[in-house]
């Protein structure tokens, strides 16, 4: 970029640029080389015929000599369809680091040195005494992703944000307000920069209209419709109303930490906390209605979970948990890239709630790969812990137990108790429950509820714990334990100000089954009742969530005797999920298998075996080793045997009692039991 004696820059391109072989005159390869590779070579493929051409220096007396410098990981792989607007991106933030910076982001004296660590993502620190603002640098680092998807949605998107300073005028009316103490008399200068104080934290309320702006909630509205999931319009109804009250409180929180500070109320120690705080949750904000603008059914689907599970914001203005934070590393260089690592991570939580969870798996694992690099185990230790909870999430399960359970050590080492107690409580759960390894991690229960309960009053953590715990001793059969572990995370639940509605309802609908299986029905369907309520009040009364809730209150009242309820509320379910995720959606088994045992007691054999045969065939397509399928599979014997099949019925039996025997469960029968069956209807 050349600017002129008028002060226009022109934009050059000279394509790569190197000198011949005597070392005279340069040549370019776009016009020499490649014209002898054909039509469809590429820039790498010419590059690659011969290992000098890489190996050779990319910079003379300092000067970059061509492009190669600025090139995306997908035009140096020459994967032409990848290369889009999102490639200009990348290299218009090459350019702005190397301004900012003096330095580029890619380092290499060599075009293959340099080819590698671009395609390898390996962003080099700033150097030492730079002044860019941490927001800029967490642009430039979005901008600058190796894989074109985690970039920026747009070109807008990003300049929008590096035109928006989010601490300019909180800044500046501390600055003011400081300036301000240090005249003697009442000045009219004096006044004037009160005023302008006082302006500048007025303008935090509108801080965010930009970014919830009425143009961008169209854009959200006409994503979610254009996915055409019959909840589409609940969920927008409800998505706009909490972001509306989100950014309402994220604003005013704003506003009144300006105030405080300016008024000398807060120290500039906890105003810097407290602002960085609220950065975070305005990068999730920013990150879920930027899924949002682009949703496709499954977004759709998680929408309210994702604007739900938004941090909250009362930690922000907490002045233990501010305190409570770990220090960040007394390098600035160091510190730089701790705070942009640690806004990055948030990304991985709404990747998470919006159900991207391979997207999110490999975000947490670039993060966790630089925080390696950083060296500073309090950051690793969240990263793991966002890298383990998505392999949760995702089904690796084996990852990760290693992932939180090395994030837990981590922690514990640091003194990091917040994270500790979130990352034991989460690999007790997938150990214990995911992998059925629950005598492993029993010992360590006391140590799991321990850390939770030194968590801050109105943290969540320990509802999780309780939860978590419940739920193992559930999986081992010992369903008084799993009841009281629920319990206790619903009391937590209905002790804090502001519980995430959804998370309450999960908890409810665990306690609910587990009652339920205890055949205390009349207390289970109180529970479902109440989890379907919330749920429904959330996200409306078509969202595919309600079926969980719906089948087990289903059951409560098939075993209370209410048929005819039961059966609505089995056929409510099985619709809704099969209208979600089609005629052989696994979870479809429970509602199925329902139906099957309420037309046994009706003496409706018929229906039942076509129930059971229905919910059979979806168990044996994932070959899975469960209980419920021995349930399942003992109903269809019923339905046999009422029938005269007697050699099936009991080959079903048998297979049921092969089941049993390989998930034992502490006061389970091992085999069939006698199913309450009503004689044949005429």
């Amino acid at each position: 970029m050349l600017v002129g004696e008028d002060g226009r820059p022109r934009v050059l391109d000279f394509g790569l640029v190197r000198t011949d072989k005597d070392g005279g005159t340069s040549v370019t390869l776009d016009d020499d080389e490649l014209e002898r590779t054909g039509s469809h070579g590429t820039l790498l493929e010419s590059l690659r015929e011969s290992d000098q051409h890489l190996e050779e220096k990319l910079t003379r007396a300092g000067a970059i000599m061509g492009t190669p410098a600025y090139m995306s990981p997908e035009q140096i792989r020459g994967r032409a369809h990848e290369v889009d607007a999102r490639s200009d991106q990348f290299s218009f933030c090459v350019v702005l680091y190397e301004a900012l910076y003096g330095q580029l982001p890619f380092a290499g004296e060599t075009m293959r040195a340099l080819f590698d660590a671009v395609t390898r993502g390996e962003l080099r620190p700033p150097p030492r005494g730079t002044r860019v603002p941490s927001w800029v640098a967490r642009a430039l680092q979005r901008g600058l992703a190796t894989d074109p998807a985690q970039r920026w949605p747009s070109m807008r998107a990003l300049l929008d944000t590096l035109a928006r300073d989010p601490r300019r005028a909180l800044r500046l009316g501390a600055g003011l307000a400081s300036a301000a103490a240090l005249v003697a008399s009442v000045s009219y200068g004096a006044a004037s920069a009160r005023a302008s104080a006082a302006e500048a934290c007025e303008r935090a309320r509108t801080e965010l209209d930009a970014l919830w702006s009425p143009a961008r909630k169209q854009a959200v509205e006409r994503a979610l419709l254009a996915t055409g999931v019959p909840f589409a319009a609940d969920a927008w109804t409800r998505v706009e109303a909490r972001v509306d009250r989100y950014a309402r409180g994220w604003s005013e929180m704003r506003h009144a930490g300006c105030e405080a500070h300016r008024e000398g109320l807060q120290s500039a120690e906890l105003f810097d906390l407290s602002m960085t705080c609220l950065d975070r949750r305005r990068g999730d904000l920013e990150t879920t209605i930027e899924l949002l603008e682009s949703a496709d059914a499954r977004v759709a689907e998680k929408a309210v979970e994702m604007v739900a599970s938004l941090r909250p914001l009362a930690p922000c203005v907490d002045v233990e948990a501010l305190r409570a934070q770990i220090k960040p590393p007394e390098d600035p260089e160091a510190a730089a890239l701790v705070d942009a690592i640690r806004d990055e991570l948030g990304r991985t939580s709404v990747y998470k709630h919006a159900g991207k969870f391979r997207e999110g798996v490999a975000l947490a694992r670039d993060l966790r790969q630089r925080a390696q690099a950083v060296d500073y185990p309090p950051l690793l230790s969240r990263a793991l812990l966002a890298e383990g909870d998505l392999e949760m999430e995702l089904g690796e399960h084996e990852a990760a137990a290693r992932d939180l359970h090395a994030s837990m050590l981590l922690a514990l080492e640091v003194g990091d108790a917040e994270i500790a107690s979130e990352a034991i409580a989460k690999w007790f759960y997938v150990t214990g429950a995911q992998l059925g390894r629950a005598d492993e991690v029993a010992p360590l229960e006391p140590l799991v509820l321990a850390l939770a309960r030194r968590q801050r009053e109105r943290s969540s953590i320990p509802a999780l714990a309780y939860n978590n715990v419940g739920a193992v001793h559930y999986r081992a059969g010992d369903l008084q334990g799993a009841q009281d572990g629920f319990r206790a995370a619903l009391e937590i639940w209905e002790s804090l100000d502001e519980p995430n509605p959804l998370e309450v309802a999960a908890t409810l609908n665990n306690l609910g089954v587990t009652l339920s299986d205890r055949e205390q029905h009349e207390r289970s369907a109180q529970h479902l009742t109440r989890a379907l309520a919330m749920i429904e009040l959330e996200v409306g009364e078509q969202h595919p969530n309600l079926a969980f809730p719906l089948f087990g209150l289903a059951h409560a009242e098939l075993e209370l005797g209410r048929l005819d309820d039961a059966e609505l509320k089995f056929r409510r379910a099985i619709a809704l999920l099969e209208r979600d995720q089609g005629p052989d959606a696994f979870p479809l088994v429970y509602p199925l298998s329902g139906l099957g045992q309420l037309a046994l007691r009706r003496g409706e054999h018929g229906a039942a075996r076509e129930a059971f045969v229905r919910a059979l065939a979806i168990w044996g397509a994932r070959d899975v080793i469960d209980r419920d399928k021995g349930d399942a599979l003992c109903g269809y014997a019923a339905a046999l045997r009422s029938t005269g099949q007697v050699t099936e019925a009991s080959e079903a039996e048998g297979e049921a009692a092969r089941l049993f025997t390989a998930v034992p469960q502490p006061g389970a029968p091992a085999r069939c039991p006698h199913l309450e069956t009503a004689a044949p209807q005429p």
